[in-house]
């Protein structure tokens, strides 16, 4: 399927190298953190093979589908991060595989109220985590 020509949409590429996929898109080069999370803020849907784009996507409500940068049989892959924030958000639909039919309606259906409600639970375990473990610290210093 062809997105772009599905939707009408247009297309800003952010190449994480000189190599870009398309002569005619809009490309933005060594932009900085804000205008990356502005880019992802204000699309109308984020098709990546970026987990921070990923995230960015998710915590900003952004229709997104990722893709993997390697194959998995590639050692050293970094897909178990997309894996992992896909997994614990319960959106690994949005992950779209090599053969994988994409439906142009489903694009723009997710769950983020779910997937966004998990991360919280998740990021309040995580501080109360860090929180214990500096409490211990301290008091191992104490003592």
């Amino acid at each position: 399927m062809d997105i772009q020509k599905e939707t009408g949409l247009q297309i800003i590429e952010l190449p994480s190298s000189a190599i870009s996929i398309k002569d005619s898109w809009n490309k933005r080069y060594n932009i900085d953190p804000e205008a990356f999370i502005g880019i992802i803020k204000n699309a109308t849907l984020v098709c990546t093979d970026s987990f921070h784009a990923t995230v960015f996507s998710i915590l900003n409500r952004t229709p997104f589908i990722t893709f993997y940068r390697q194959e998995p049989s590639i050692e050293g892959n970094m897909n178990c991060r997309i894996d992992d924030l896909l997994q614990m958000t319960g959106l690994t639909d949005r992950l779209v595989k090599p053969n994988d039919k994409i439906i142009l309606e489903d694009l723009f259906t997710i769950d983020f109220k779910s997937a966004l409600e998990k991360i919280d639970q998740r990021r309040t375990e995580s501080l109360n985590y860090l929180k214990q473990a500096l409490r211990e610290d301290n008091n191992e210093s104490i003592g």
